[in-house]
């Protein structure tokens, strides 16, 4: 079949459009239209239609280039009225029309001429309103002849015309006029704004916009004057949305405004596409590009697209961030029904916290001490032919927790029969480790499945449900490669969830130290019976408790062991049984969490009952008399770690240089650093204290 549009192809760096020319021909032909492609700011004179899409009455069959092009009957009867109006007044019938200027089955295309629309609109010579063919109910002439009718008359006429079309069929079919669902639709707002010129069309008669506008002037003109002459339908009239629309003509000095509050007026507009509620805004908005029109998207992407853009654009003001996070919690409600997705509170909650926090300097982050710069999460399950009871379900929704809520790197790892479990582990773990073996990262394991401990070995097997030999992992292989690999000062956290308990043995706790926090999770359901079943809830269990201690915290990183706390909270896992430990001694610090990219909250601007933990850093700049020897260095150094280590106050001391003074002692200062931090020390204990204090009131009051 022949396209009439390969031959009338767009150029999108020269902003090119279509442009239709209607030919008169007689009015037994077909209607036939012919392409003509230019640029939106190089074109001659066009008339630009605004009209309502419709389809409800089917299609009609015209001639696009000589080739049959279906259009909608409410479009046809444009043309067809156009064409004998034309006839008895000839004019360049030139046009620009979405439905046929716009080829709607390429997406590309689309959305390239939607995002110019403003443009389009703004360039028309004019804007043709159509309203849709002559409805004899609604008596469409009469309506029409009142427009025409009220601007020749000055106020005394117009009231005493007023007095006798009351309760006229006159009156109801300009009411009527103004109730056309035409007016409901979301592009009316940008077609007429923009517009340099309007006229309206309803069926064959024709009247001026600013005719249309005199007749709302003087109505409401009228009923100022006196309310007993504002009647029943000229009330409503005033209420209309073609009320609101002419006040808004009215009153537009071509300043665009803010999307976030174009979308908040008109939410409850109507569209043929769900996704035109947002795209049809933005020729009106300051900030019409930080949206890109891609009608590729579903709903529910277009929506998180959105609400994020105007979480950036709120985080970046002054004024409270509770009232903040409240006036975009209401707006995403707003977006929610406007664009018709299913988001549930709780979830929009938590992407509000997640986005509104989102801009931030990350050379600070990956300086801060309880911060890390990369994540890497790796989920290990058997198949399912090899454990029926664990769904991907499950470990998909972990996946989606760590990967979109904290933004963290995250693989899922599936052995099926055929695979050689104890090499795919090791490979899969060096490939964790190649991405983030840096100073300051962190890796984190998740196992789910049955475990053997070996006493005699002293080593831990993990196999499926069916006990096929060739298929057990020996993790204390894998965790040699963990301590061998991984740079000093990254951190990992190994999560098992299996039937075997860990705080008898702790798995063969080493020795020797390796420079990083190396910290066990385990959880084993204590009914061995019920744990098969238990598992798949127990993933489920830590995707939840993930999510809640991160709304919770409020972004704020939290340790392991609330974690641990916000799994044992769950009722069906009250007396499931999880313990923490370390796998080196002399680096018991608990592992913080916290999404990648974002900084604390303020404490004063924080919600009420939410206390944020007391944070220290340090960094010393010495100034001493004589550069000091090494072991002197050492000493101080010394001091300073074992003032906070027990606490975990500071976990890391730098002295960032030492300069000549020709002033002062050695020892002196050191013995005045040392006090000093140690009365420092103290005020920081007791703010902890306090802390903990607040926080146990406030569990105490909701538990």
């Amino acid at each position: 079949m022949d396209d009439p549009y390969a031959k009338a192809r767009l150029d999108p760096r020269n902003h090119d459009i279509r442009l239709v020319k209607l030919a008169l021909g007689q009015a037994s032909d077909p209607i036939s239209l012919s392409f003509h492609c230019h640029s939106v700011l190089r074109c001659p004179p066009f008339v630009a239609l605004s009209y309502t899409w419709g389809g409800i009455d089917g299609t009609v069959e015209i001639l696009l280039d000589g080739i049959p092009f279906e259009v909608s009957k409410n479009l046809w009867t444009f043309l067809d009225q156009t064409r004998e109006r034309l006839r008895s007044a000839p004019e360049d019938g030139t046009f620009w029309i979405d439905a046929i200027c716009i080829h709607q089955s390429s997406p590309l295309e689309r959305n390239h001429q939607v995002q110019m629309m403003h443009e389009i609109y703004s360039n028309a010579r004019s804007v043709a309103v159509w309203l849709g063919p002559a409805d004899p109910d609604s008596e469409s002439d009469l309506a029409m002849d009142y427009i025409q009718a009220e601007k020749s008359m000055d106020i005394p006429q117009s009231r005493h015309r007023l007095e006798l079309v009351s309760t006229s069929r006159q009156g109801r079919a300009f009411l009527t006029l103004c109730e056309k669902s035409y007016w409901r639709r979301v592009w009316v707002q940008q077609e007429i704004l923009h517009a340099k010129e309007l006229n309206l069309y309803y069926g064959s008669k024709c009247v001026s916009w600013s005719r249309f506008e005199g007749t709302f002037q003087r109505l409401e003109l009228l009923a100022t004057e006196n309310p007993l002459w504002n009647t029943d339908w000229s009330a409503l009239v005033q209420t209309s949305l073609a009320s609101v629309i002419v006040k808004a003509k009215l009153a537009w000095d071509g300043t665009p405004k803010p999307l976030k509050e174009l979308l908040e007026t008109y939410c409850d507009l109507d569209s043929s596409l769900i996704a035109d509620k947002v795209y049809g805004l933005l020729g009106l908005a300051s900030d019409r590009y930080s949206i890109e029109v891609d009608y590729r998207l579903t709903p529910t992407t277009l929506f998180y697209r959105v609400l994020d853009y105007i979480c950036t654009t709120t985080s970046s003001n002054t004024g409270s961030w509770s009232k903040t996070r409240l006036d975009t919690f209401v707006f995403g409600k707003m977006l929610r029904q406007m664009l018709n997705v299913r988001v549930p509170d709780s979830d929009l909650e938590r992407h509000i916290l997640l986005a509104l926090n989102s801009t931030v300097d990350t050379e600070s982050i990956s300086n801060a001490s309880h911060m890390y710069r990369a994540v890497t999460v790796l989920l290990i399950k058997w198949g399912v032919e090899l454990d029926v009871i664990e769904t991907r379900e499950s470990f998909q929704k972990l996946q989606s927790v760590f990967r979109d809520e904290f933004r963290f790197e995250t693989t899922i790892l599936e052995f099926d029969s055929s695979a050689n479990a104890q090499d795919g582990l090791d490979d899969a773990i060096l490939t964790c480790i190649d991405k983030c073996n840096k100073q300051n990262s962190l890796l984190i394991v998740y196992y789910s499945g049955s475990a053997i401990w070996d006493n005699n070995a002293q080593l831990l097997e993990l196999h499926p449900i069916h006990d096929t030999k060739p298929l057990h992992i020996d993790w204390s292989k894998t965790e040699r490669i963990l301590h061998q690999k991984l740079l000093r000062g990254s951190d990992v956290l190994v999560i098992l969830n299996t039937n075997l308990p860990s705080h008898p043995v702790y798995w063969g706790k080493r020795d020797s130290a390796h420079g990083r926090v190396f910290q066990y999770l385990s959880i084993c359901h204590n009914d061995a019976l019920n744990h098969r079943l238990s598992r798949r809830f127990l993933t489920e269990a830590l995707s939840t408790s993930l999510s809640h201690v991160l709304v919770q915290h409020f972004l704020n990183p939290f340790t392991t062991v609330q974690l641990q706390q916000a799994i044992q909270n769950i009722p069906e896992f009250r007396h499931t049984s999880i313990h923490l430990w370390w796998q080196d001694p002399g680096y018991e610090r608990h592992i913080r969490l916290s999404p990648l990219g974002t900084s604390r909250f303020v404490a004063h601007d924080a919600p009420q009952g939410f206390h944020p933990h007391p944070r220290a850093q340090l960094s010393l700049r010495l100034n001493l008399s004589s550069f000091p020897t090494s072991w002197q260095l050492d000493l101080l150094r010394a001091k300073v770690v074992n003032i906070f280590h027990k606490h975990s106050l500071v976990q890391q001391v730098e002295f960032l240089g030492a300069e000549r003074n020709v002033n002062g002692d050695l020892s002196n200062r050191a013995a005045l650093i040392v006090y000093t931090l140690s009365k420092w020390k103290t005020a920081v204990i007791r703010k902890r204290e306090e802390h903990h204090l607040a926080e146990r009131a406030v569990t105490s009051r909701y538990s």
